[in-house]
């Protein structure tokens, strides 16, 4: 990857860096069909007031100002919307825009192509995570970029390019109790990565997340069937597996009006009448 450079008048950035890169943040140029070259241009002027990092059009890549400076694309003198991200730890990205015939903002696909190559780049160089892949809009509420703003979808999709670059997604069948389900799953040094949920989903499991502990939960999930014993009737909750219906022991024997107990002797589990019953039979042999 090919990148220019034409680096800014000094009056438009600030020399070095207080704090680590860590925050790539991603603008609109707000033209209609500019180039990069000529945004880097045009900040070789001074005095403009605001800077960024890189300029992507079609066709090109240019960097403005240096990694190591700070740019000022990001900051704001009203309120921020994101604790952490800030011009002194985010390197900014501009992609030049056009408009349509209804004077909507939009990025030409070969644009977007680059910024995900440059961006590619630059999350592996400073081991940024796509997490903090943003917008400009996520830090300061702008509508910038426009085209990612005004279509959340057209975002999500650049950020899982990034996601698909990164990792190689392929599908693979697994099956359990001659249930077959298709996953796409990541293969990444020829181990496969599944999603808890769709592992959850084959296996009959109901997940969950526990805030507290931070721990994700698979539990069985229960059915209700009904019971019918003489002239009694019931609903029981069940788990099925492999076809399968497994109830709990002391539900079943309430039902029958029994009650369980435990054997250390023989380490068993055993039946027996309730007491309830028990009392009732001997009133009634009275």
């Amino acid at each position: 990857m090919k990148i220019n450079k034409m680096i800014a008048h000094s009056s438009n950035f600030t020399k070095g860096r207080k704090q680590k890169i860590e925050f790539l943040v991603i603008h609109y140029t707000a033209n209609n069909g500019d180039l990069a070259k000529g945004n880097c241009n045009y900040f070789k002027s001074p005095n403009r007031n605001a800077s960024a990092h890189y300029f992507v059009d079609e066709k090109e890549i240019w960097q403005s100002v240096e990694d190591n400076d700070t740019a000022w694309h990001c900051g704001t003198s009203g309120k921020y919307y994101h604790s952490e991200c800030r011009n002194d730890n985010a390197i900014g990205i501009e992609l030049c825009s056009e408009k349509d015939s209804k004077g909507n903002y939009y990025f030409n696909n070969e644009t977007i192509n680059n910024a995900i190559e440059l961006t590619k780049m630059l999350m592996k160089k400073y081991n940024i995570p796509t997490t903090n892949i943003l917008r400009h809009y996520d830090i300061t509420r702008k509508i910038c970029p426009a085209p990612f703003v005004n279509n959340i979808t057209n975002w999500q999709n650049f950020k899982n390019k990034l996601e698909e670059e990164k990792y190689m997604f392929v599908n693979r069948n697994y099956s359990y109790n001659g249930k077959v389900k298709s996953f796409k799953v990541i293969n990444d040094n020829g181990e496969n990565f599944v999603k808890v949920r769709d592992l959850a989903e084959l296996l009959n499991k109901k997940i969950s997340y526990d805030t507290n502990t931070k721990i994700t939960n698979l539990d069985d999930i229960l059915f209700n069937v009904n019971v019918e014993a003489g002239n009694k009737k019931a609903t029981l909750n069940v788990v099925n597996i492999g076809g399968f219906n497994f109830v709990k022991v002391r539900d079943l024997a309430d039902f029958l009006g029994l009650e369980t107990g435990y054997n250390e002797t023989n380490n068993s589990i055993f039946f027996k009448l309730k007491n309830s019953l028990i009392e009732k039979i001997k009133s009634f042999r009275k």
